[in-house]
This record gives C-alpha cells, structure tokens and sequence, in this order.
C-alpha cells in the first residue's frame, strides 16, 4: 500500500514539474487550467487506481505519454523513442524538455 501512495505522489510530483516546463510559457490562466485539466482526468474513477501494472496504471502511462508527445517533448526511456522507464516495481516516464525547441520559448 506504501508503494501505492508513494508511486501516486511521484506521479504528481513529476506531472507538476512537466506542467511548469512545458506550459511555463502560457499565461498563468492557461497553465492552471492545462494542470487542472490533466489532474482531473488522471484523477477520474475511469482509471481504476493506479497501482504498478494494473489496466489503469497502464491506461495512465499512454494517456500522459500521448500528452508528452502532444506537447513535443523528446522521449528518453529506455528503448529508443520511448518515454517509459522501467523500474523494480513499475514504470516511470522519462523526457526531454527542450524550451528553445517550442514556439512559445521563441
């Protein structure tokens, strides 16, 4: 159950900081509503928890890594051209922000 809690709040950890990157060009409006947005959805019973390895944990990993793409970050996990890294008790989602690369940073 620890590991639950633990892989959950990572997960936010790692999606608040994905937030502020990528979206840390928009206007402060727009950025609030991008991460409510995305919580909300990630948050919604449709994903059945997210435990390491369950359908929802697996139905998040696509829907974040189909919004990392979306947002044109690099992946960076362990095959190349994916975002997924592979660990002793799950997957964790691995990219490259570059903020020079997106027309907002221009």
């Amino acid at each position: 159950m620890t590991s639950f809690f633990l892989t959950s709040f990572k997960l936010l950890l790692l999606l608040g900081g994905l937030l502020l990157g990528a979206v840390g060009t928009l206007a402060a409006d727009d950025a609030q509503i991008a991460a409510a947005s995305i919580i909300k959805t990630l948050a919604d019973d449709q994903w059945k928890g997210r435990a390491p390895s369950t359908k929802g944990s697996n139905q998040a990993l696509t829907y974040l890594e189909n919004w990392l793409a979306q947002e044109g970050l690099t992946p960076a996990g362990k095959k190349s051209g994916s975002f997924r890294q592979p660990f002793e008790g799950g997957t964790n989602l691995v990219a490259i922000w570059h903020p020079t690369d997106t027309p907002q940073a221009a």
